[in-house]
């Protein structure tokens, strides 16, 4: 069948009147008949016939006055994109690299320029005190949240070690307590004179005074309250490193006469060695910017770190902000955690020498502990247990309304009132509506933003959108609340709830870029093609058939983001001013009143409400999966 005749059969079938949905199934029939034409790579002719089938003019203007239209869209649609790249981080970025060339006191649009803030950092004994602290802390952190992480990943994957599932539940779990409310809980187990731990040791070994003997405000504390809080996301990053890794490398050195220990030295630490590697460069970026920790525990022991010093230096502490001096060590930190990106992207790159999964079907070895697995699971419950005693601790003290350690007698004391009294408090309803307003609106324009990116480099070819996209990731938090207030500063936005919206959206592109890319990817472009063929235009195309296609994906990204916006308490106290408190910046004023009482409600209805969203993303993630088809109802 010819397609002049095909063509003249659907106009034929317009003619007589055929009803509408007989039409519609014929205009499918068309489509399917010009997919195998293009097959055949009868192009012209098909899409010939096809627009003649339903009642369109001849291909060649219809479709060079679309491919017209489309350019001047694409074209316009790029201006917006690089517009608002920019506004969103170019711009931030280069008014912290000139504000950090101003006097130190100065604003980013004041006059004058000179290197004296960066001779400053690296001349002044005070300067050069925060950077070892930071060296030190970020490395005694790492150090222990990784030998953690590695331990309780080993027992979990490969030896039978009871209750190993209940264990990695548990690890998910504590994941959904955020860092300033773990150290909030530590303060109250360790701090000299109200630490309930400290109560236990002086009762317990009659010991004189009524503070110590154990002080969180250290920098031990500040390492062991970091080490612990990440070493479950060390585990969860090394958990799959241990469960596929092939057991006939370690049975080979075995058989030869290798002992244990020299198997585990000569053959699986190198085998681990690449992912052991990138995620010690990963929580080294991590620990560079993190500021919860420091600033609740450090801060009152007269220990700073790079992160808080930049805060500190914007808050008017000794006398007026060095605004200047602030983006100089801003500066400092961004090519700290580029540098680590950098080497992090490079070691990744360089895990292909060490494969260990191959064509080939393995069942992972378990080592057999004996007696020893009852005390490998004693060890894992004590770090559990240091996962829930800070949180434990925060329950108690939102049942009394003035905090004392816990005791029998204390047990009078108990009751709802603090939860009342806080909850009742103006400025945490103000903060409340403004939370559940940033909670809606800047992971939804995140996912937009990264969708829009994502496409336009998947489908368009237009790769620099999403490497601009991704750039954030090597930005420290705190690096870019400091840049977005030095931007917004003199305008405004500046004190609204827009600018954590701005600050979230920035922050969150990266991973849901990338989320949405790699769905993008799997989607052939026949079936956006078969769309156009069909007339629809290219926004009917992504709402009715790209969107519906990738919506777990979209879904995953959007809860991804929504629980990290959640989770932060950078910018919420950075960027907080009285018109823009959210829940975790009224924590941290009540926390300095100080009520102790009401930050501890206050943080048990938000780690309540976390794990709720949690529980429901589950939830909604499983059902998208099984919609999808990629889970068996």
């Amino acid at each position: 069948m010819s397609s002049r005749s095909f063509a003249a059969s659907a106009q034929g079938v317009q003619r007589i009147g055929i009803p509408s949905n007989a039409v519609n199934a014929f205009r499918f029939e068309i489509v399917l008949f010009a997919k195998i034409l293009c097959k055949q790579k009868i192009i012209y002719w098909t899409e010939t016939a096809t627009l003649y089938a339903f009642g369109q003019y001849r291909l060649g203007s219809k479709v060079v006055d679309a491919r017209l239209r489309f350019g001047k869209q694409s074209r316009l649609l790029t201006i917006v994109i690089a517009v608002v790249a920019l506004l969103l981080l170019g711009a931030p970025l280069v008014i912290l690299f000139l504000t950090s060339l101003r006097p130190p006191s100065a604003l980013p649009l004041d006059p004058g320029m000179s290197l004296d803030n960066f001779v400053a950092i690296f001349s002044s004994p005070r300067m050069l005190t925060v950077l070892v602290n930071t060296a030190i802390y970020g490395a005694g952190a790492l150090i222990l949240s990784l030998t953690l992480g590695a331990i309780i990943a080993f027992l979990v994957e490969r030896t039978d070690m009871p209750f190993r599932s209940t264990i990695y539940s548990a690890m998910l779990v504590s994941l959904a307590v955020p860092t300033m409310l773990k150290a909030f809980g530590w303060v109250l187990l360790l701090s000299p004179g109200l630490g309930w731990i400290n109560y236990l040791l002086r009762q317990g070994f009659s010991l004189e005074g009524s503070s110590g003997p154990l002080n969180i405000y250290t920098m031990t504390g500040m390492i062991f309250v970091t080490g612990i809080g990440l070493s479950n996301n060390a585990f969860l990053m090394l958990s799959p490193l241990f469960r596929q890794m092939n057991p006939e490398f370690e049975e080979a050195a075995q058989t030869s006469g290798s002992k244990g220990l020299t198997v585990l030295r000569k053959v699986t630490l190198p085998l681990l060695l690449p992912g052991l590697l990138s995620a010690l460069i990963y929580f080294g970026m991590v620990l560079v910017q993190v500021m919860e920790t420091a600033l609740a525990i450090g801060v009152p022991g007269g220990i700073r770190v790079l992160s808080v010093h930049i805060y500190l230096l914007t808050k008017a502490e000794d006398g007026i902000p060095l605004y200047a001096l602030a983006a100089a060590f801003g500066v400092v930190l961004l090519l700290l955690a580029l540098s680590l990106m950098g080497v992090y992207f490079w070691l990744t790159r360089q895990q292909d020498r060490f494969s260990v999964v191959t064509g080939k079907s393995f069942r992972p070895r378990q080592l057999k502990l004996g007696r020893w697995k009852y005390i490998a699971f004693s060890f894992v419950m004590i770090v559990i247990a240091c996962y829930a005693m800070p949180m434990l601790i925060l329950v108690w003290a939102s049942l009394v309304k003035v905090y004392q350690a816990p005791s029998f007698e204390a047990l009078n004391q108990v009751s709802l009132q603090s939860y009342f009294r806080t909850l009742a408090n103006p400025q945490v309803q103000q903060s409340a509506a403004n939370t559940l307003t940033l909670m809606v609106i800047a992971p939804t324009l995140a996912v937009f933003i990264a969708f829009c990116a994502s496409w336009f480099s998947v489908k368009r070819k237009m790769r620099w959108v999403e490497v601009f996209a991704i750039t954030p990731m090597g930005v420290p938090n705190v690096v870019l609340a400091l840049a977005l207030f030095l931007v917004y500063v003199m305008t405004p936005i500046h004190g609204s709830i827009w600018v954590l919206i701005i600050a979230h959206i920035v922050a969150h592109l990266p991973f849901t870029t990338r989320v949405l890319s790699a769905a993008l990817l799997q989607l052939h472009k026949e079936l956006e093609e078969a769309a156009h063929v069909t007339g629809a235009t290219t926004a009917r195309t992504l709402r009715t058939v790209t969107v519906p296609l990738i919506l777990p994906a979209v879904v995953n990204g959007w809860l991804w983001a929504f629980s990290a916006t959640l989770r932060d308490f950078t910018f919420a106290i950075f960027l907080m001013t009285g018109r823009n408190m959210v829940l975790p910046s009224a924590m941290w004023v009540l926390w300095n009143v100080p009520d102790i009482s009401g930050t501890a409600a206050l943080g048990t209805v938000y780690m309540c409400g976390f794990v709720f969203v949690t529980m429901a993303a589950r939830y909604v993630d499983q059902r998208q999966r099984k919609k999808a088809g990629w889970e068996a109802n």
